[in-house]
């Protein structure tokens, strides 16, 4: 009597764990996941990879990249053809018809909806035996996508046009889709670059501070230095709220909680 075959999960390795999460909460049992980023105190941007990852990346089934040059240090990596599949968000959006005007696609709610639909049709391809659960599992996930989409309309008549300022860029999609202007003085822009912000950003962005010209400051718990630092304290001194925007999923928690936590910190900043 033969043993029926065991299937062998589909093993995805994502550039950061957000995505992974997201195949996770697609696949259940039918997929194993890896992140390469994981700590909401690492900077991306900076990040060295290991031999160690170039192995895991070859090795997988499925590569996920946020792509547009957010995590320019895994093009590298990606695999050629005859690989693993790859699946770049950046292109997803861009097929769904989203103009890229930020690299943190996953503030960007048309993004994460592109790519939770193309992660299922990657996963039903390769395992066509469970598409209904697969295609259950990724309405669910969906529907509370578009639940994240419902607060920010709603939200957006409340607090648009609504000022803040940011020490390094991050959010910017969740704020324009509030309708929320971010003063850019360059100052932001200085910091991600690991540059020396220009006197002249510096010292507007300590006047709007003040001046109490915004409404919020915002900063990147992955990006912290004692020029940071001072300008939290100027505004904490001013009565100007801070709050924290990372740009990696915090541990234990999945995209949407994630996202109404960002809301609730905005949202109550600005109101």
């Amino acid at each position: 009597m033969s043993v029926p075959a065991v299937a062998v999960p589909v093993r995805i390795v994502c550039a950061e764990r957000v995505w992974c999460d997201l195949a996770m909460q697609v696949g259940g049992d039918v997929v194993t996941t890896q992140s390469v980023l994981q700590s909401t105190t690492v900077d991306p941007h900076a990040y060295d990879p290991s031999p160690a990852v170039a192995r895991e990346m070859v090795a997988a089934d499925v590569v996920v990249v946020t792509g547009g040059g957010y995590d320019q240090w895994a093009v590298p990596l990606l695999p050629s053809a005859g690989g693993p599949s790859v699946l770049d968000v950046a292109v997803l959006a861009r097929r769904a018809g989203l103009t890229e005007a930020d690299w943190h696609l996953f503030y960007e709610v048309g993004a994460v909806r592109a790519y939770v639909e193309a992660m299922t049709a990657a996963l039903v391809a390769r395992r066509p035996d469970m598409k209904d659960a697969l295609t259950a599992r990724a309405q669910d996930i969906l529907a509370a996508v578009d639940g994240v989409r419902r607060r920010i309309d709603v939200a957006r008549a409340q607090v648009q046009g609504d000022q803040v300022v940011a020490l390094e860029p991050v959010g910017q999609p969740v704020l324009a889709a509030l309708g929320v202007r971010s003063l850019d003085r360059g100052f932001a822009h200085a910091v991600m670059a690991e540059s020396e912000p220009s006197p002249l950003d510096a010292a507007g962005l300590e006047d709007d501070l003040t001046r109490q010209r915004v409404r919020a400051l915002i900063v990147n718990p992955a990006v912290a230095s004692p020029v940071t630092q001072h300008y939290v304290a100027v505004a904490q001194a001013h009565g100007v709220p801070v709050v924290s925007i990372a740009e990696a999923l915090p541990m234990q928690q999945h995209w949407a909680g994630w996202m109404h936590g960002v809301l609730d910190g905005l949202l109550g900043a600005l109101r």
